[in-house]
């Protein structure tokens, strides 16, 4: 059974995971889907925030790939 995820309910979940999380700055990360893929890109604060941005991209249901431009910034 294959299960189809919008990619648009891909994207409101990592984004809904960031705004959660007290220790990201969700305005400064944006994301884009693309058929499984997520392109993250923006910057964090520490590589601690960028491997926490990219865990929760890699959870969201329907993500395949995970393609990270994050930049450390602090």
């Amino acid at each position: 059974m294959s299960i189809t995820v919008k990619a648009q309910a891909v994207k409101d979940k990592i984004e809904s995971a960031f705004q959660r999380n007290a220790i990201l700055d969700a305005r400064r990360i944006k994301v884009e889907t693309r058929a499984g893929k997520v392109i993250l890109s923006g910057s964090v604060r520490s590589w601690a925030e960028r491997e926490q941005v990219e865990r929760a991209a890699c959870a969201a249901p329907g993500v395949h790939e995970v393609e990270s431009y994050i930049i450390i910034n602090p």
